[in-house]
């Protein structure tokens, strides 16, 4: 039986809590107070830490510094608990090692789920989640990243993926607009993920786009299949933002512009940006919007970012494809297919800036779990 350690001010979330996890045969014990919880974990073993981050006289984010210091306490798996969750709380988590960062309240399920998870990962892991050595003050303020003084040529994968950086004539150029397309499940994410964790090795501040990840999870994700990123998001060298959902009242179009808003907006250390994905909005998007968007984001390479635009293949007509094929400097497209007996994805390089298409612009993968892309090799006749 799994062992977790509730420490929150308000009552009602302490019994909420310890209802919710006592159904699922967890041993739940209880405090309000965090020097109460420091002793309680120094004297019993616990599997799992829920730790609020609003804590009355040592706040929840001393306590975990003080966890993370410990010899003896800091293999524990922390999540901090939230009432106002943002990017920046879940950045100064990771800083500080948390496992995950909680917004409160939340379904049970999301509860269950998180507490599950991240149980798991400390058994698979075995070794602690450290903590930089910050001084309290940094998690209200969280620094800025820290990033290479020049950008490089091109943004490559750090050794992981050579096969893409054939493709591309040596990596993605610096300064492009580069849509990558499939079919779900293609692997579209993972490949970015690839390019991601590169132009963090490079020093590039790095910003992520999604509706799927957040910091935690994403770190979590690329750990998996070998790209560690956690030191970076503790260290503030790459953010993750959520895409808005649309709802029914939304006018996609102007989504989409604000979208496009937020990307201008971020702060000029992050010089590498993914949006994962565009298609809920695109494929419900009037294409001069849709073009709209890529032009505000091929200004913005103009001015030395990068950006990376992924999306289905049916989030786009045909000829509007061919429009924003012209329009970016680079086009990766993914197509899943049947090769002697298996279901692999291929790569290819349709266009890439300054360079014609070479030999080595497609290669076949199949993702797998705890491994990432895995290069397969294909014959192909050509006609």
């Amino acid at each position: 039986m799994a062992t977790v350690l509730v420490v929150d001010h308000e009552r009602r979330i302490r019994k909420w809590i310890r209802d919710s996890l006592g159904k699922c045969g967890y041993d739940v014990e209880e405090t309000a107070d965090g020097q109460t919880a420091l002793e309680t974990a120094s004297r019993r073993h616990f599997d799992l830490i829920l730790l609020d981050d609003a804590l009355p006289k040592m706040d929840g984010w001393q306590v975990l510094t003080k966890l993370k210091e410990d010899s003896q306490m800091q293999k524990i798996p922390v999540v901090v608990l939230t009432s106002f969750p943002s990017v920046e709380t879940e950045a100064a988590g990771m800083r500080l090692g948390a496992a995950h960062v909680l917004a409160k309240p939340c379904r049970t399920e999301a509860l269950e789920t998180t507490v599950r998870v991240a149980i798991r990962e400390a058994e698979r892991d075995g070794a602690p989640i450290p903590a930089r050595e910050v001084e309290a003050e940094e998690v209200d303020a969280p620094s800025g990243p820290k990033v290479a003084s020049a950008a490089p040529e091109f943004i490559k994968t750090g050794g992981k993926l050579a096969a893409l950086e054939r493709a591309l004539r040596g990596g993605l150029p610096t300064g492009s607009l580069t849509l990558v397309e499939g079919v779900s499940g293609a692997g579209k994410s993972v490949l970015c993920q690839y390019l991601f964790y590169g132009s963090i090795l490079d020093g590039l501040g790095a910003a992520y786009f999604s509706n799927q990840y957040t910091a935690g999870s994403l770190a979590k994700q690329m750990q998996s299949v070998g790209l560690n990123v956690l030191d970076h998001i503790r260290e503030d060298h790459l953010c993750v933002y959520p895409l808005r959902e649309r709802s029914a009242d939304d006018d996609p179009d102007s989504l989409l512009a604000q979208l496009a808003s937020e990307i201008q907006g971020l702060p000029q250390e992050y010089r590498f940006i993914i949006v994962d994905g565009i298609t809920n909005l695109a494929q419900v998007s009037q294409d001069r919007a849709v073009m709209g968007f890529f032009s505000s984001c091929q200004q913005q390479c103009d001015e030395g970012r990068t950006i990376v635009l992924v999306g289905r293949t049916s989030a786009f007509d045909q000829n509007l494809l061919v429009r924003l094929h012209g329009m970016c400097n680079a086009h990766i497209s993914l197509v899943m297919e049947t090769i002697t007996g298996r279901i692999l994805t291929t790569l290819e390089v349709t266009k890439v800036k300054n360079f014609e298409p070479n030999s080595d612009n497609r290669f076949s993968f199949q993702v797998e779990a705890d491994v990432g892309i895995n290069i397969v090799p294909v014959s192909r006749i050509k006609a």
